[in-house]
């Protein structure tokens, strides 16, 4: 019984077999996944032993892959646990986040203010809106302010402001971040 384990590499060949409705070379899946072509050629041959694949000549030059129906299945097993795991860091995050913010709202803080742009900006003020914490506002406070925080979603430190600043990269990678007040993430 061959190795029906696939890599990442095995996975994005059965892609490109899957989304590509007439034949395809070697060397275009070698090109669109950035793979050698002896790479490709190797995975190719594994697919074609394990089943996951066939392949049909069209003539002396050309051979066409075909997914079988368990290449499908084998694309569409790890499709799906692909979407379980995002949806479950995703779930994670929220929770993440949703407890720093009633952190934050435990030690006093009453406004929130999301700088940058982005997809994490997006999240995170859908996660504020969700969890309650009422209107985020864009930007930077006013100097001065009290019980206010700002949620960094941008790739840049925020400089020249006398609040606390998360810096929420920082708290999704490694679990903590930079605070200088409180909930000191």
């Amino acid at each position: 019984m061959p190795d029906n384990k696939l890599s990442s590499s095995d996975l994005s060949v059965l892609e490109h077999l899957s989304d590509t409705p007439q034949t395809i070379s070697q060397r275009e899946i070698a090109r669109r996944s950035g793979l050698s072509v002896g790479m490709i050629n190797a995975i190719l041959k594994k697919l074609v032993h394990i089943g996951y694949v066939k392949t049909s000549n069209l003539n002396r030059r050309s051979i066409q892959y075909l997914l079988t129906p368990q290449g499908f299945a084998e694309k569409a097993r790890k499709s799906y646990r692909y979407i379980l795991k995002t949806v479950e860091q995703y779930r994670v995050i929220k929770l993440h986040f949703i407890d720093l913010l009633d952190n934050l709202a435990a030690d006093g803080v009453t406004d929130f203010y999301l700088h940058g742009e982005g997809e994490l900006a997006d999240l995170i003020a859908m996660f504020c809106s969700d969890g309650g914490y009422g209107v985020v506002r864009k930007g930077l406070p006013v100097r001065g302010a009290t019980g206010t925080v700002v949620l960094n979603a941008a790739e840049a430190p925020v400089k020249e402001t006398t609040v606390p600043v998360i810096n929420l990269a920082e708290v999704f990678a490694n679990g903590k971040g930079s605070s200088g007040g409180p909930g000191g993430c």
